[in-house]
């Protein structure tokens, strides 16, 4: 099988030092979720056999955000990846075997 990329499904996310809000701060953003399905070479998801009755995968990530804008009233911003990630930014992927969710 060949995959393009991989689905994450709507997971959870902690903004750490985001607060209060500057254009131009980093912060770190920790992130949990599932796997939804894989994306193949088509562009199409693909929900391998087993995925979430035999097996799950699990992403897991910590990622240097950077504030890109802020409106005047501080109501609404727009975040990037920042260029430069801190030494503790990773993506992972497990593998948890049985299915199911924990």
């Amino acid at each position: 099988m060949t995959i393009a990329g991989i689905d994450p499904a709507p997971g959870s996310a902690l903004a750490v030092g985001a607060v209060p809000l500057t254009a131009g701060q980093t912060f770190q953003l920790y992130y949990q979720a599932t796997v939804a399905d894989l994306i193949g070479a088509n562009s199409l998801p693909i929900v391998p056999p087993g995925m979430t009755s035999s097996y799950q995968l699990t992403t897991v990530g910590s990622f240097t955000e950077v504030v890109t804008s802020l409106n005047a009233s501080g109501t609404v911003a727009t975040f990037a990846v920042a260029p430069t990630q801190s030494s503790n930014s990773f993506f992972e992927i497990y593998y948890k075997p049985g299915g199911g969710r924990q």
